[in-house]
């Protein structure tokens, strides 16, 4: 314990009887030496406001001795303020209309004050004289107590005017104010940081800065001497998820729980009393526990600075704080022993954001935003099984996340509903700019729904856009409650209230106004059953205002001027003052309706494998409810396994987070399995509040009240539930999830949508979410491969024009004919050899022109031969290597054996080889007399005996169509080979430059200098390029996976927001894309859900045309481009099929790329001028419907 002269050490016999009348509390057990207590005064009521006079020179007269340092005045109020500044009366003389309710104007008066800048004590002592100077013959008085000092401390009737909650001759700030559950009493605690302004009141009330009121007759007395209550500030606002909690807590016994300091009581005349008190800054503010009866303990320490903390029941509490190890979260248990237990929940890390909250009974729901080891929000209970201890299960909020990094809520949300709303982060990138825009987006995180509920920008700064915790977001009656500044080049700024629907996202906005008459700064707002209560400042009348929302009357469809309520309620002299704190004194309790209680609906989506919830009509006991009911499945080996969860209950829902390993040493949250039927069975003997039973409500009498829901496939396609986006989606989605988020890129799924059209003319309409981790791309393609094995292949030169290679040929002396040689590529029959065919052609002119007549005529090369003296015919021709022989006539063979030496005694044979006669083994002849010479014979196939009759060899000749030798046939000018393209495209080719005809300047002349000449070319020019010629009959259909002839592609998704659209280029004409045209942004929108529309058109004049436009729910075009698409091929099948019956070359194909994607409302559209035919839908509402093929899960 410190030496200096502390209240708890030395003053606690110190009574509170100057503390005022009516509810002291218990005096302290240890006398002390102190001053005359000042009598309690009696309580009277608080008059009604007295109109103060106006201003006048008369001095301010002292004010006569009171009773009591501080009088309150609370009848008649609504709820209690808290100022930025202090404040002093300076008149109450106007009049305003009462309110703008309903449409009626009443008038009544109206209070003025001047508010003082608190921050500078000097300043402040100036600027009060300065302002109450004129008000000293009507200072106003609360129970006989002046108000001759400024404070900071009002309270709203339900007129909405402003009046001082307290009254006293010195001048105080107040910190905030809580009532308690009861209604009974109001606590407040001065503001510590601007301790000062408050000096001189402590020093009268003994050393109280910690206050409490009794709301029926304003009797108040001391929570605790010697301490004065943490501030609400931005440490404390950043860590809590739930407004209503303040460091100061008050339970139904009427035990406070007080993050505090120490006050230090000084004695500067030495008289044994104490004269002075200041706030102990050694250390770190403390939580301290102080009984009904003033009993007071701490239990933390003062090395560990405290940013916030929530009594979870009577013997836990839990909260945030940061040291040198870093920030996090810890939880006491078994407060009401001994010796408590703390526990720290979660991480500890130095750059970890806390937020946390509790439900209705005793669990905490906190999130650490940057802890590497958090991936989503926790769970904590007291333990049940472990005395001391506490329970913590996760609940990933993957699934509710816009991009794989910003996973976690930056704030939870508890509705009047029941349920749990998460506010997440999603930065979006502007690439055009090179700036990014934050939004937040509201998801239902329990029961689980992965729709967006509401959506808007805060710019830069997540934490200056909520006013550093005062504007937090509410949820009531299923609209989402939001302030947004609005800026005006004249008027400044002015503060709005935006409220959407969550059902379908239709928006409202309060508040404002065209004119701008309406300029308004909300700087405190509160949800109290269903009205949600609003102040602030009117900068157009300078004036405060007290506001009500009707969230029963706006969700029934009443006009806004019948459920928005703003009330004048003070006239303020100077600046806007800012509205601190705000609290509700006038709460209603929710009766219990006595009947049967029921299950009124299951929340189980087949995609959440992490949650369940149960909605009730009415409020259970919930301990029943947690002994009776059971959760299981059935495991591949037919196994019933129970499900352990942790239940969290929110008003009439209980959310289960189900947890399949729950070991001893088991640190994760596992969730249930892919796949599987999940049963929550709930016994019907679980009861209400009241003790009715669910089996009471049964109309059929059963044991249990049974759910069932398939979960979802690990991988691959299913039906997804979302939000109801009116024109774009139904809320029934197909959803395509990828096993391994890191593995395989590229198609996943794909579907051919269209093949085999002739023309392209269609629509195809989708819906997507505005961001997706995969893409969706619709690919226009050519649904043909080119079959190139029967594809021949020509020359083309810059100009398109063909060039084929043509044979050489002969003309005749005087050039009018010409003589193409063609030898067959087939062996004759009869000849047993290929027979030369030659093409008779004319050559005709035309001026200077030569062409070669289409008409021709055909003669046959009579190959040479042999002829015995009989005429009997004989072709020569090689069979295996081997030189034969065939009678035309008898068609026998022989085969030649050449000439040769004979050994006639080793019948050796010596053929020539190298030079010389040699036998098999290569040796010569040594001894020549048994040598003979062989000559060369043919010889039988049939019996090996030798051709005995006598050869003579016969040319070969050209015969006619008839068999008719031709004389002088071969008496011709050879033109050698040469190309030939048809340059003037007049079908025929120009000989003229033909060095045949023209001579030897000619093409294939012996002064030929040109390579081309006209339309003959002596050879391939080196600017020519090989291009295939293409029939219908080389097309074949594709059957690869992925079809690259892509005349363009449109593409949706990856990661974020990212449109891309890639068509051909135009300056070639192979399948190559324009990556220069590419039309590749990132579509910033705020929206959640887009409508997409691709079409593709061809015009009279046989131009096609692809737009891809996206809209948004209300039709506002996001995004346009249009752009011709390049599709005169020449490896394009569309033109080579046109008169093909059943073929045709354009196809859709929709394909799945790199990771997850949803897909609604799919429509494919033929286009038919000005008529539209609907040739396929897909609603989804039965998963993938046999559309997509999966490509990676199957």
């Amino acid at each position: 314990m410190k030496v200096s002269m502390k209240l708890s050490a030395i003053m606690v016999a110190l009574t509170l009887a100057g503390c005022g009348g009516g509810g002291g509390s218990s005096p302290e057990p240890t006398p002390a030496p102190t001053s005359t207590p000042v009598p309690t005064p009696t309580p009277t009521p608080t008059p009604a406001p007295t109109p103060t006079p106006a201003p006048g020179p008369t001095p301010t007269p002292t004010p006569a001795p009171t009773p009591s340092p501080i009088s309150f005045a609370l009848n008649g109020a609504v709820s209690v303020i808290t100022t930025e500044q202090s404040a002093v009366q300076v008149s109450n003389a106007l009049s305003v209309p009462k309110s703008f309710e309903h449409g009626t104007v009443s008038e009544r008066p109206l209070n003025a004050f001047a508010f003082i800048d608190t921050t500078n004590k000097e300043s402040f002592n100036s600027q009060l004289n300065a302002a109450r100077a004129p008000q000293s013959k009507g200072l106003q008085r609360i129970n006989g107590v002046a108000s001759g000092g400024s404070n900071n401390f009002f309270t709203i009737d339900e007129d909405g005017v402003v009046t001082f909650a307290a009254s006293s001759e010195h001048s105080f700030k107040v910190s905030y104010s809580v009532v308690d559950s009861a209604n009974e009493y109001l606590y407040f605690t001065l503001n510590q940081s601007e301790y000062s302004i408050s000096n001189s009141l402590v020093n009268a009330t003994n050393g109280c800065a910690v206050f409490k009121v009794k709301l029926e007759d304003n009797s108040w007395s001391c929570v605790k001497t010697g301490i004065i209550a943490q501030e609400i500030d931005q440490q404390y606002r950043q860590t809590l998820s739930d407004e209503k909690r303040k460091p100061l807590q008050v339970d139904n016994e009427g035990n406070v729980v007080v993050l505090a300091r120490d006050l230090v009581g000084n004695d500067n005349d030495s008289d044994g009393t104490i004269d002075d008190y200041q706030v102990d800054y050694d250390g770190n503010a403390t939580i301290r526990l102080i009984t009904a009866d003033g009993t007071s303990r701490e239990v933390t320490s003062d090395d560990s600075y405290v940013q916030s903390f929530i009594r979870v029941d009577d013997s836990s509490l839990v909260y945030a704080y940061f040291d040198d190890g870093g920030r996090g979260l810890r939880m006491i248990t078994k407060l009401d022993q001994e010796n408590p237990s703390t526990i720290s929940l979660g991480s500890s890390d130095n750059w970890s954001n806390f937020f946390y909250a509790l439900d209705d009974t005793n669990t905490v729901i906190f999130n650490q935003q940057y802890s590497l080891t958090n991936k989503g929000i926790n769970f904590s209970q007291p333990s049940t099984v472990f005395e001391g201890g506490a329970e913590t299960f996760s609940l990933d909020t993957g699934l509710f996340a816009s991009t794989q990094w910003e996973t976690n809520p930056r704030r939870v949300i508890l509705a009047d509903d029941g349920s749990i709303y998460g506010l997440f982060e999603e930065t979006v990138w502007d690439h055009d700019a090179g700036t990014s825009e934050i939004f937040a987006n509201l998801k239902r995180v329990l029961p689980y729904s992965n729709a967006t509920f509401a959506r808007f920008s805060i710019g830069n700064d997540w934490w200056g856009y909520f006013d550093n915790g005062n504007r937090v977001v509410q949820v009531s009656k299923g609209f989402a409650f939001y302030l947004e500044d609005e800026t005006h080049r004249s008027f400044g700024e002015r503060t709005v209230v935006r409220a959407v629907r969550m059902a379908d996202g239709q928006a409202t906005t309060m508040l404002a106004d065209d004119e701008w008459s309406q300029r308004y700064s909300i700087s405190n707002w509160k949800l109290a059953d269903d009205t949600l209560f609003f102040s602030g400042f009117d900068h157009a009348t300078s004036t405060m205002i007290a506001g009500e929302i009707d969230t029963v009357a706006m969700k029934s469809g009443k006009e806004q001027s019948e459920f928005v309520t703003i009330k004048t309620s003070a006239s303020v002299v100077g600046e806007n003052n800012r509205i601190e704190d705000y609290e509700l004194v006038r709460r209603s309790v929710q009766q219990q309706e006595d009947g049967a209680p029921r299950v009124v609906q299951t929340f189980s989506d087949p995609e959440n494998i992490y949650s369940a919830t149960l909605e009730f009509n009415k409020i259970m006991n919930k301990q029943s409810v947690n002994d009776n009911i059971l959760v299981s499945y059935q495991n591949d080996q037919s196994e019933t396994v129970n499900v352990e969860s942790m239940k969290v209950w929110l008003g009439q829902r209980l959310h289960m987070i189900f947890d399949t390993d729950t070991a001893v040493d088991s640190v994760t949250t596992e969730p249930l399995p892919f796949g599987i039927n999940l049963n929550i069975d709930l016994a019907s003997q679980a009861e209400d509040e009241l003790g009715n039973t669910l089996l009471s409500g049964l109309a059929t009498p059963a044991d249990t009240i049974t759910s069932e829901v398939q979960l979802r496939p690990e991988a691959g396609f299913f039906t997804s539930s979302g939000e109801i986006v009116k024109g774009i989606t139904d809320g029934t989605t197909l959803k395509y999830v990828k096993k391994d988020s890191s593995q395989h890129r590229g198609v996943l799924a794909s579907t051919n949508l269209l093949s085999n059209i002739k023309t392209p003319n269609h629509r195809i309409e989708f819906s997507t979410p505005a961001r997706m981790p995969g893409q969706l791309s619709l690919k226009v393609v050519d649904p043909y491969d080119v079959d190139y094995n029967n594809v021949s292949s020509l020359p083309i030169d810059s100009e398109g024009v063909s060039w084929q290679e043509q044979s050489g040929f002969y003309v005749n002396a005087d050039k009018t004919k010409a003589y193409t040689d063609i030898l067959s590529s087939t062996e004759d029959e009869t000849w047993k050899q290929p027979l030369l065919f030659r093409e008779v052609s004319d050559i005709v002119s035309e001026g200077d022109k030569r062409f070669m007549s289409d008409d021709s005529i055909s003669i046959t090369r009579t190959p040479g031969h042999y002829v015995d003296i009989e005429n009997n015919r004989y072709s020569a021709y090689w069979e295996n290597d081997t030189s034969k022989l065939i009678a035309l006539e008898s068609r026998a063979t022989y085969s030649r054996k050449e000439y040769h030496y004979l050994d006639t005694v080793t019948q050796v044979k010596y053929f020539y080889s190298f030079g010389d006669y040699r036998d098999d083994n290569g040796n010569t002849i040594d001894d020549w007399t048994n040598v003979v010479w062989v000559p060369a014979r043919w010889i039988s196939d049939a019996n090996s005996t030798p051709l005995s009759v006598v050869l003579e060899w016969v040319d070969g000749y050209w015969t006619d169509e008839q068999g008719q030798r031709i004389a002088g046939s071969d008496s011709n000018i050879y033109q050698s080979s040469f190309f030939a393209g048809d340059v003037d495209r007049d079908g025929k080719i120009d000989l003229a430059n033909l060095s045949v005809l023209k001579g030897s300047s000619g093409v294939g002349g012996s002064d030929d200098s040109e390579n081309i000449q006209g339309e003959v070319s002596s050879g391939f020019d080196s600017t020519w390029t090989w291009q295939p010629q293409l029939l219908a009959e080389n097309f074949v259909l594709s059957t690869a996976t992925g079809n690259w002839r892509q005349f363009a592609s449109v593409s949706y998704g990856w990661n974020t927001s990212n449109i891309d659209v890639v068509s051909l280029n135009p300056d070639v004409t192979y399948f190559e894309n324009d990556l220069n045209s590419r039309f590749s942004i990132y579509l910033n929108t705020p929206q959640s859900w887009l409508k997409h529309a691709i079409t593709i058109t061809t015009a009279e004049s046989g131009v096609i045309t692809l737009s891809y436009v996206i809209n948004d729910h209300l039709g506002n075009e996001l995004s346009n481009d249009s752009r011709t698409l390049h599709v005169n091929l020449s490896e394009a099948s569309w033109a080579h099929l046109i008169d093909v019956e059943g073929k045709g070359g354009f196809g859709f194909i929709l394909d799945i790329l790199d990771d997850d994607v949803t897909i609604d409302n799919l429509k494919v559209i033929a286009l038919d001028g000005e008529n539209e035919e609907v040739t396929q839908s897909f609603e989804f509402t039965n998963g993938n419907e046999g559309l997509f093929d999966d490509r990676v899960n199957d």
